[in-house]
């Protein structure tokens, strides 16, 4: 039976909105936070006692030699074992041309690892009454005009990727979601176009992992409550988790937000983008993947999915909604999630969310019945890119998983 205090820790954080766990307030200093200063209270149950002796390892030295032998600019990471963070670290550059080094605050682009958040917000909004999984796009938004083959499409086809959604947007649909304006309302009139082509795929064949599909599920929240998604996402998940520094779009140091710039290979050569601009996704396509986030931040939504992948009590959501975000609806695919067997995460399938975008790369691996969580971020996108963060994951597993 779960322990009272597990209950109240969550109430707690859910009632005061305080600091529990892992949960910090953001700091406007970009240097690294003392371990001592980083723990109160694990989201996990663990005591504000309990916590307060335990230190979290720094382990930039971790991450430099797996950096400087990949040529990667920037990495960091976050461990997590149950709600409290145990070790974090970054290593390298916020761009190159710029030797000012990524610092643990630093907010990260988490590109389509983000799409997490877009499924516990429907989660959210399913045990509101206002939507069911089995929700279609022809029932939800009737007066759009809708291609036959997308009219029966539900909600949980759209999140687990096999609403038959494009796997890429159209360059039209991309480019009339860059003109300036309300990101609700370009969103809406991508929704509108891509609902009256054809579907790629006959919903439901397949899993293809699809933005697109994420702008219709969004619609479809959108509709059910009468609010923006950013709305939505601040008052259901940053607010009630703390997570006080993520942001929607890019607006880069002049705007007081520390983070590193991704990168791209051009003509052989590594350049550094700035914040927002492309091939960076425009500000609509939040839902999909454009979300910014300290790992610190990030990590509470992983530390919330942990604790419902194990069947403890959380603030937020109930352990049938955990149930059907976390299960395969085809073969690993999940709700936001891939749900995969890995001889490390023990005899629990473990969860992972990834971007595949083309500036970052950016790993979440949840493995519930080790009570561990593992954040790896890299501020460039190849296969290089790729296999650095890969090696660190490694390493982190080796370091800091049970056996």
């Amino acid at each position: 039976m779960h322990s009272v205090s597990k209950r109240i820790a969550w109430l707690l954080l859910l009632v005061v909105g305080a600091p529990v766990g892992l949960i910090l307030g953001a700091c406007s200093d970009d240097a690294h936070v003392e371990p001592s200063a980083q723990l109160d209270g694990g989201l996990d149950g663990t005591t504000t006692s309990e916590a307060s002796n335990a230190r979290a390892a720094v382990i930039d030295e971790l991450l430099s030699p797996l950096r400087a032998s990949s040529g990667v600019p920037g990495l960091a990471a976050v461990v997590l074992r149950g709600g409290a963070v145990v070790a974090e670290g970054s290593s390298g550059a916020r761009r190159l041309g710029d030797a000012t080094p990524i610092a643990t605050l630093d907010t990260w682009f988490l590109g389509e690892s983000a799409q997490p958040l877009t499924a516990t917000l429907a989660a959210l909004v399913v045990e509101q009454g206002k939507l069911s999984w089995t929700s279609t796009l022809g029932a939800v938004l009737p007066d759009l005009p809708i291609h036959a083959l997308y009219k029966d499409v539900t909600l949980e086809a759209l999140l687990g990727h096999r609403g038959g959604a494009p796997a890429k947007l159209p360059d039209a649909v991309d480019q009339a979601m860059r003109v300036p304006g309300d990101a609700q309302a370009r969103r809406t009139e991508a929704v509108r176009a891509l609902l009256a082509a054809a579907p790629e795929l006959s919903p439901g064949s397949e899993v293809r992992r699809s933005g697109a599909g994420y702008l219709m599920a969004a619609a479809m929240l959108e509709r059910a409550t009468g609010a923006p998604w950013e709305q939505l996402v601040r008052e259901r998940l940053f607010v009630p988790l703390a997570m006080t520094a993520c942001t929607f779009d890019g607006r880069g140091a002049s705007a007081g937000v520390v983070e590193p710039w991704g990168h791209v290979t051009t003509g052989g050569a590594l350049v550094a983008v700035a914040p927002g601009d492309a091939p960076e996704p425009p500000a609509a396509f939040g839902p999909a993947g454009r979300v910014r986030c300290p790992l610190r931040d990030w990590a509470k939504l992983s530390a919330l999915h942990l604790a419902g992948a194990r069947g403890e009590p959380t603030p937020l959501l109930g352990a049938a909604s955990f149930t059907k975000l976390h299960s395969p609806v085809a073969v690993t695919q999940a709700l936001g999630w891939n749900a995969v067997s890995r001889t490390w995460a023990g005899e629990e399938l473990a969860l992972v969310a990834e971007t595949e975008g083309e500036l970052f790369v950016a790993v979440t691996w949840l493995a519930p019945a080790k009570n561990v969580a593992l954040l790896v971020v890299a501020n460039e996108s190849d296969s290089i890119a790729r296999a650095a963060v890969d090696k660190v994951v490694g390493k982190l597993i080796e370091d800091y998983v049970p056996r």
